[in-house]
């Protein structure tokens, strides 16, 4: 998958959330971004609920498994 820079303005935990990570979280935090803006922006996708049907198929399709995601929100 291609990849290219980003710059976001984001709340200051979240960029020290970002900053103060392991390489491993951030590459899984950018994974989880990376599933995610492109389903929000999507302007056919307007229900919450199927939004988040779609994430998680997305992500299910990219190899994000529960045990893995429970791994990812508990790691620190």
């Amino acid at each position: 998958m291609a990849t290219e820079a980003l710059t976001l303005q984001l709340d200051t935990k979240a960029v020290e959330a970002y900053r103060t990570a392991s390489d491993e979280v951030k590459r899984k935090m950018l994974a989880l971004l990376s599933v995610w803006l492109p389903v929000f922006t999507d302007p056919r996708r307007t229900d919450l609920g199927r939004v988040m049907d779609d994430i998680g198929t997305a992500a299910q399709a990219r190899g994000l498994t529960p045990e893995l995601l429970d791994a990812i929100l508990r790691d620190k």
